[in-house]
């Protein structure tokens, strides 16, 4: 009965865990509202890398997922619904971690944190590129 209530006990915390996304997403330019953009249309500039056009920061998003992958992902779909052309700024820290249960087993696990700034091109830079 006891080796039963464990074992429910950990499935049930590992699926609570991998279920739950924690995110903050914040909104700098004015509270200016853009339309949403396509995820897959943002452009990513990680730290040492910027735009060749000018741009405005729209915000600032961080996110805690299962994989680097999917927290770029969130970052993007995040960023397109605030209208972002690009995310620049961005970072992933993988962080490893041991949680203890009630009953005092490890359980051992890391955590994938993204952040990035949500910027807007200015209108001539992107008609400058499209022409």
């Amino acid at each position: 009965m006891r080796l039963k209530f464990l074992a429910v006990l950990i499935v049930g915390t590992a699926i609570l865990q991998a279920g739950c996304t924690q995110f903050q997403q914040t909104l700098t330019a004015n509270e200016q509202a853009f339309s949403p953009t396509q995820p897959q249309s943002i452009d990513l500039f990680f730290s040492n890398e910027s735009p060749k056009h000018s741009y405005k920061e729209i915000g600032y998003i961080v996110a805690d997922k299962g994989s680097s992958k999917e927290a770029v992902d969130f970052l993007k779909e995040k960023a397109a619904g605030m209208g972002a052309d690009a995310l620049v700024n961005c970072e992933v820290h993988v962080y490893h971690y041991l949680a203890m249960l009630i009953v005092f087993i490890p359980i051992f696990d890391d955590a994938y944190i993204a952040s990035g700034v949500p910027v807007k091109y200015s209108q001539s830079s992107a008609q400058g590129e499209r022409q």
